[in-house]
């Protein structure tokens, strides 16, 4: 018996290739300037998928700084951590980013804290780069920026390649979240730290 015949191989067009290529810049390139202008936390977290929990008892220190950027333990009450990437860490993901564009964050890890920030509106319905809040059945909840509206794909930590309540919860990433939706979130333009404290102070204007 003689074997089987191996499948014929595609023939690639390189011109077809290059079209591919083209469109694929072009859409990155059209990503960047809608983020720059619209949403600057986005290319903020954008930069971060494959972020990952350290194996073991190990720490990865770039989720550290993400929790970092929340204060104090005791501000985030005493059963939240901020020395190890163990913690959910959703909210801090998301803080950090809001700071590291601009804004002034919740300064706390709770994800359901961004329902009340006060940088922020509620919108009623979902668009790209809103930060939107989820119910998980416990007190910590979920939180994440909206990437695909249409097909309820979200940009944010402590997630995996599934559902946020799998075992692999562990990374930055961009997924589909099918959760109970408590809030979309736009935020608002930043306050300049430095003139906000001046104002606070009484000086100046």
């Amino acid at each position: 018996m003689s074997p089987p015949k191996p499948p014929p191989v595609k023939k690639v067009d390189p011109y077809r290739l290059e079209e591919i290529e083209q469109r694929e810049m072009q859409a990155i390139f059209a990503f960047w300037k809608w983020a720059a202008e619209e949403a600057p936390w986005m290319k903020v977290a954008f930069d971060e998928p494959g972020v990952k929990e350290g194996k073991g008892r190990a720490n990865n220190p770039r989720i550290l700084e993400y929790l970092k950027s929340c204060g104090t333990t005791a501000v985030n009450y005493p059963k939240v951590d901020l020395n190890s990437d163990a913690t959910a860490w959703c909210g801090a993901f998301v803080n950090w980013c809001m700071e590291k564009a601009g804004y002034i964050g919740t300064g706390t890890a709770w994800a359901k804290d961004w329902v009340r920030w006060p940088m922020g509106r509620r919108i009623a319905k979902p668009q790209k780069g809103c930060i939107t809040v989820f119910s998980r059945g416990d007190d910590l909840g979920h939180v994440a920026f909206c990437w695909d509206p249409k097909h309820n794909y979200y940009l944010g930590g402590n997630q995996g390649a599934g559902t946020i309540t799998n075992s692999r919860s562990d990374r930055v990433s961009i997924t589909r979240v099918k959760a109970k939706v408590i809030a979309h979130v736009w935020p608002l333009k930043p306050i300049n730290p430095m003139l906000d404290f001046t104002i606070r102070r009484g000086i100046g204007v």
